[in-house]
């Protein structure tokens, strides 16, 4: 009877601190911790912990990214925290404030997550230890997983409820079955709203790798509450096989812009391949002229009723001309010194071309004998002949040697 009044009264007097929240800490045996009703706006999170009851499928670092409520980190406690605000290795130690409502929020928060995850039935509380010495509480989490949310079947339909490989082109039905069958999600597992989004941009990343442009893609699911059952449909719409329209180069300023579509592996009338995309984005970037290269779909270019996409290159030049240079020393070259400029739009067509000099002097050597050596050295690089595959680089240099193996000049 004592230990009971006792809960009620800290019960009651924490539900007058946080202004008529009810139910927001758990009440435990007073010798266990301090009177809750001292907390106050300076009390801090010192510890934060979860734990699972029957069973554990979530890891502790996925919830602790849902909830508002934080603690220190290793390195922010103990003898290690002086350390961490002097080594900037560790970063500044923190500051993790306790707020009895966001803690409140955080149970909602969790239990939506597993919601989300494949747990419908999931529950989630939490336990409150305050210490009055240092002005910080512990919590801990308690989390009940239930049963999960499984799939009974997954089908792939087109408009109107036929199969959706019916609206594919005969060549690529083999190609789909192995789609279909090696899908993300089976029968039999856990459902979960990510891995069901994962699976509608699948499909769809799918479709527009073969041509399909316009497709689109959605999900449905009939639920049954008691036995915990889904049932998914895809709902594919392939649309039209389409082609390549127009193709508008934005951004480019001093470089042509033939100079960026002759880099793209695709032209004005191919088919559509969202893969190539990725392939002309890096290919680019790869000129070495830009700061930012993004190759996309044009909605505004585009023109479903014809079957053609619009791509839109979008381009941010960066210097074209640079100059690097270095000095220093070494025991037996002596004094040192290397300059190089470079060009990387030479009379455009994205040609490369550089300048460099070289000079191993011999002043200061500590050796007997000194390492001299004068490089002179040009380069201009040609990244397109007759095709993006080839390239070709002409590097004419000058070289005197001067040591005790060797006394040489080299062209």
């Amino acid at each position: 009877m004592r230990l009971r009044s006792t809960c009620r009264s800290l019960f009651g007097a924490l539900v007058l601190f946080v202004g008529g929240t009810v139910g927001l800490l758990a009440c435990t045996s007073a010798r266990a911790q301090d009177s809750v009703y001292l907390i106050n706006d300076s009390t801090t999170v010192a510890d934060l912990g979860f734990r699972f009851v029957d069973s554990q499928t979530l890891e502790p670092a996925q919830l602790e990214l849902q909830i508002a409520t934080a603690a220190p980190g290793f390195f922010e406690t103990g003898w290690r925290r002086p350390l961490a605000s002097v080594i900037p290795l560790f970063g500044k130690p923190g500051v993790y404030p306790f707020n009895a409502i966001e803690l409140q929020k955080d149970r909602v928060r969790l239990e939506r997550y597993y919601q989300r995850q494949g747990f419908p039935r999931a529950s989630a509380d939490y336990l409150v230890r305050y210490d009055s010495t240092s002005n910080d509480v512990a919590v801990l989490f308690t989390i009940r997983e239930g049963p999960p949310l499984v799939i009974d079947s997954l089908t792939f339909v087109g408009p109107g409820g036929p199969p959706a490989g019916e609206q594919l082109a005969p060549a690529l039905q083999p190609a789909w079955r192995r789609f279909r069958d090696r899908t993300a999600l089976q029968q039999g597992e856990r459902l979960d709203a990510f891995r069901l989004v994962q699976l509608q941009d699948q499909t769809l990343g799918w479709l527009r790798e073969r041509g399909y442009a316009f497709a689109d893609v959605s999900a449905e699911s009939r639920v049954d509450s008691v036995a915990l059952e889904a049932d998914i449909r895809i709902k594919m719409n392939a649309g039209p096989q389409a082609r390549y329209g127009q193709i508008f180069v934005e951004g480019a300023e001093s470089v042509n812009p033939v100079v960026v579509r002759r880099e793209l592996p695709f032209a004005e009338g191919e088919p559509f391949d969202q893969s190539e995309l990725t392939e002309g984005q890096r290919q680019v970037f790869g000129l070495n002229l830009f700061q930012l290269a993004a190759v996309s779909i044009s909605d505004s270019l585009s023109q479903p009723a014809d079957s053609l996409v619009g791509i839109r290159v979008l381009v941010r030049e960066g210097p074209a001309r640079s100059i690097t240079g270095f000095t220093g020393y070494t025991s037996a070259g002596g004094a040192t010194a290397r300059t190089q400029w470079t060009h990387r739009n030479f009379f455009g067509g994205a040609r490369a071309f550089t300048a460099s000099l070289q000079a191993q002097t011999g002043l200061g050597v500590v050796a007997q004998d000194p390492q001299i050596a004068y490089e002179a050295r040009l380069s201009l690089r040609q990244p397109y002949l007759f095709n993006r595959y080839l390239s070709g680089t002409i590097e004419p240099f000058a070289r005197l040697q001067d040591d005790v193996i060797e006394r040489s000049t080299q062209y």
